[in-house]
């Protein structure tokens, strides 16, 4: 995977120990890069715990060194330290998972200007559909390039665009999902009971493509 890395972060990532203690802050820093896409108006971006354990259990000391070295910070709080109101309000991290919301952190450098490197990492390695895509293409004899966007998730790899024409003729099916998030989306409103008369109405009597059906109603 090709990211960009400063000298102020190689700097702190040598800073951090011996060669493996550098090598997980490499990771750690490559996690955070690939969730610097989904950075809000201000540059905060999520990153769970979770997301960070995996590819270290200690990535704490990673992110300390980090804030020590003023590379990235993470967003707070003010609130008071007890339930009196009019008591000094202190500095806490701004997450919790009993509302469902995680730790933001931001980059305090541009760390668009970095040299480009090449890093031993796959991105959303825990996930199955990295390996399905990943193996197909080693299977294939093709180069494993597999990305996936901030917005709308979708998975981008290296036969994406010609797929039709390169796996021609390889004894192979292809199966091409038509509208297949909207019909996803449907499926999960009836799972969970949820009634869109309009909406429904279009799967249930198999009425039209829905992309041709809204513009059929939109006039378009």
């Amino acid at each position: 995977m090709r990211i960009r890395i400063t000298q102020q972060i190689k700097n702190s990532i040598n800073g951090l120990g011996n060669k493996t203690a550098r090598k997980s802050g490499l990771k750690v820093y490559t996690a955070l890069y690939l969730r610097y896409d989904r950075k809000n108006k201000h540059g905060y971006f999520d990153c769970p715990s979770t997301y960070l354990k995996k590819i270290n259990s200690r990535y704490y000391k990673v992110i300390d060194q980090f804030i020590k070295d003023g590379i990235i910070k993470y967003q707070t709080n003010l609130k008071p330290d007890t339930e009196d109101v009019f008591a000094p309000a202190v500095i806490t991290k701004n997450y919790s998972p009993e509302h469902g919301y995680c730790m933001k952190y931001r980059f305090l450098i541009n760390i668009e200007d970095g040299e480009e490197i090449e890093v031993d990492f796959i991105a959303d390695k825990e996930y199955r559909w990295y390996r399905i895509i990943k193996s197909s293409l080693n299977e294939l004899g093709y180069e494993v390039n597999i990305s996936r966007d901030s917005f709308g998730r979708r998975v981008y790899h290296t036969v994406l665009n010609n797929y039709k024409t390169e796996l021609r003729g390889k004894d192979l099916y292809v199966i091409d999902s038509v509208t297949s998030q909207p019909r996803l989306l449907y499926l999960i409103m009836k799972n969970r009971k949820v009634v869109d008369t309009n909406y429904n109405r279009i799967f249930e009597n198999e009425l039209l493509d829905i992309y041709d059906y809204i513009a059929s109603e939109l006039k378009l």
